[in-house]
């Protein structure tokens, strides 16, 4: 099952969750404050969507790009 990543509209924190892939898009409550928190990209998976690397860059990590 898929870890995904949920910002929470009052507190701003992450909570991850595993949950199927089919409700990933489904809100959850925070784990800190219990309000409504929404999935955000991971920049995990959005630095893998390119094959590796941030945009023209070609290295595989983005450890040095910040």
């Amino acid at each position: 099952m898929p870890l995904y990543e949920y910002r929470c509209t009052s507190c701003g924190r992450i909570t991850e969750v595993l949950k199927p892939a089919e409700q990933r898009d489904e809100p959850v409550a925070c784990r800190w404050c219990g309000q409504q928190a929404f999935r955000k990209v991971s920049s995990f998976a959005a630095a893998g969507v390119n094959g590796g690397g941030c945009g023209p860059c070609t290295s595989k990590s983005c450890a040095g790009c910040r």
